[in-house]
């Protein structure tokens, strides 16, 4: 679903009931697609815009609607879940809370990413061997290769992090 700002809304009921520019005009202009301006011009006929005696364009007509159902939680309780987890409010209150502050959750990081200096040493070997052909490849031992633990269970852990904390000795 696209949300547009009420400004856009605005400009938009402007050009169409004021102007008099057609859809197409007024799309390329706002962005908004033909029927959500027929939707939006129907709501603020509807709420009270008559073009003929007014062109101000006031806020209840392009506003949105109430919605319904209970209010969220997750404003209320997102100071106090940040700081520590409360049982306050659900779990899954507490995901979203997490979800909207741009946290992920990932596998903790073991080992830190490449430097610039072995990014250049990678970058020159690979220039060094790229007359190779694929039997001299073959016949290579390659020391970067992943670990094998036997009988051990890897990446079952998770943590809470942004992607700015990836290497934040706190969430690794």
């Amino acid at each position: 679903m696209v949300y547009y700002d009420t400004a856009t809304r605005a400009q938009a009921l402007t050009l169409k009931l004021i102007v008099g520019l057609d859809n197409k005009q007024i799309e390329a202009i706002t962005g908004l697609k033909s029927r959500t301006i027929n939707d939006l011009v129907d709501k603020a006929l509807e709420r009270g815009f008559d073009p003929q005696v007014s062109s101000v364009i006031l806020d209840k007509y392009v506003c949105d609607a109430p919605k319904a159902g209970r209010p969220s939680k997750k404003n209320e309780h997102k100071d106090t879940v940040l700081q520590k987890l409360g049982s306050v409010i659900s779990p899954l209150t507490i995901w979203r809370i997490l979800c909207a502050a741009g946290m992920q959750k990932t596998k903790p990081t073991r080992k830190p990413g490449l430097t610039e200096k072995m990014g250049k040493n990678g970058l020159s070997s690979c220039l060094r061997y790229q007359h190779w052909t694929h039997q001299d490849l073959k016949q290579s031992i390659w020391s970067d290769e992943t670990s094998v633990v036997l009988n051990h269970r890897r990446g079952r852990y998770r943590v809470w992090r942004t992607p700015e904390e990836k290497f934040v000795k706190s969430v690794i």
